[in-house]
């Protein structure tokens, strides 16, 4: 198995794309859009290039005593199927961006975006079909994928076909953490995870961490719905209960000391959160009681109930007191980061947002401001490419777009005077630099 056969080439994903025509739209029937309407594929981008993305198929995974390949603090998307625990690295699977593996003889499918820090996992069958999965291309500011059995394409996180004959269909999720691989493993001794060489660790993709600064900017030119409530890259914990959707961004889940009692439309739910990447969610009803939780003092655990006193752990399982045994069912949720989230749901709500979140209120910055993500700038008026990964300078008189997004953390200067599709990262930036956001862009209009 050549674990480097993805390295680099979502890069050039982003890089070399197509125009977009019209916004999207509903499907009629058999998947086909609706009269006067286009098509979802016919806004994907850089179909070409996802022909050379091929995913992991049947990955070869190690038990925790034989992974030697893995490091404390390495990230993992960690699923639990019919019992059996795997984790699959960040640092592996940002080469393939799908896995199609079989856990527990169960088909599961894996779909992950380091640029936008997604990551969901489904049961790979629908209408007793099994599916395989394969990157289709560009949409909506992340990966879009499609299944080789009927050419549907599927929204790679909410699992939802978006068009073809399953259009409307949902592959049924299972839940899927975030998490460090001492935290993983030490939950689940008996895991085993993803073998890759270590030379994967580099390439493609290495740069990104979780949360990550800047969108690519021929990624955000395929965002459909452009929400400026929260920083395009605050990490959420997206929730969807029928035509209600509620975000919980993780910074939020931590000024709560990690857990909140909710509702999702008329879903009560229990949101737990834990370090920067880590959340969960839960239905809060067992057994027709609705239950209200509060953060655990023993340390077997992360909440306990105000009804019983049953100890619960992250996974949802009552593992002490008179509810021993009993499992909360997991919502249809989520982690990625806000842009793409509110792309896929225009008309979400986000939990308890404080209006100093709103990036519309300009701050400015001194030349030289780095902001909350270090980084050094070139000299004024350099010009960097912005998928190499690398800070753009800052010009005299730059002001920050928002108080949330800072200087050095743009990859190329916040307002800068010269036009092109790659210096403005997203449409509200480009409205505070006195500029318009062009789908197609060629060249955005300076005022």
């Amino acid at each position: 198995m050549d674990t480097r056969s993805g390295r680099f080439r979502l890069g050039a994903l982003a890089a070399v794309l197509f125009a977009l025509p019209a916004p999207t739209s509903p499907s009629g029937a058999e998947g086909e859009p609706a009269q006067g309407h286009s098509r979802v594929s016919d806004r994907m981008r850089g179909r070409e290039l996802a022909a050379e993305l091929p995913p992991l198929e049947n990955p070869e995974h190690r038990s925790v005593a034989k992974a030697t390949h893995m490091r404390d603090e390495d990230l993992v998307l960690g699923v639990v199927v019919a019992g059996q625990a795997r984790g699959y690295p960040w640092w592996i699977v940002k080469n393939y961006h799908v896995v199609n593996d079989t856990i527990a003889g169960v088909p599961v499918a894996i779909a992950f975006c380091e640029q936008c820090s997604g990551g969901a996992a489904f049961r790979r069958q629908q209408k007793g079909s099994t599916l395989f999965l394969d990157v289709a291309g560009v949409y909506n500011g992340t990966i879009i994928l499609k299944d080789r059995e009927t050419g549907s394409l599927w929204a790679p996180f909410s699992g939802r076909a978006l068009e073809g004959p399953l259009a409307g269909q949902k592959l049924d999720r299972f839940p899927l953490v975030f998490t460090h691989w001492d935290e993983w493993s030490a939950r689940h001794p008996d895991t085993d995870v993803v073998w890759a060489s270590p030379s994967a660790r580099g390439g493609h993709g290495s740069w990104y961490t979780a949360g990550k600064w800047g969108i690519v900017s021929e990624m955000g030119l395929t965002i459909e719905n452009w929400d400026s409530r929260l920083p395009e890259n605050a990490l959420v914990y997206g929730i969807e209960n029928g035509e209600s959707a509620k975000a919980y961004p993780l910074s939020y889940l931590r000024a709560h000391q990690g857990l909140v009692n909710d509702d999702v439309g008329s879903m009560p739910v229990v949101v737990v959160g834990r370090g920067v990447t880590e959340a969960a969610g839960f239905e809060r009803m067992l057994k027709g009681q609705v239950l209200t939780f509060r953060n655990s003092l023993d340390p077997r655990g992360v909440m306990t109930d105000a009804e019983s006193g049953s100890l619960w752990s992250l996974e949802g399982e009552a593992i002490g007191g008179p509810h021993r045994g009993g499992r909360l069912k997991p919502v249809d949720g989520y982690s990625v980061e806000w842009h793409v989230w509110s792309a896929d749901n225009p008309r979400t709500d986000v939990f308890d947002a404080p209006a100093s979140v709103s990036s519309s209120s300009p701050t400015s910055c001194s030349k030289g401001s780095m902001g909350r993500r270090p980084r050094p700038l070139c000299s004024e008026g350099t010009s960097l490419s912005w998928l190499s990964g690398r800070p753009g300078a800052l010009p005299a008189g730059a002001s920050c777009p928002s108080s949330r997004t800072s200087c050095g953390s743009t990859r190329r200067a916040a307002c800068p005077r010269w036009g092109s599709p790659s210096t403005f990262r997203s449409p509200s930036n480009a409205r505070r630099c006195g500029a318009s956001w062009r789908k197609p862009g060629s060249i955005f209009p300076i005022s």
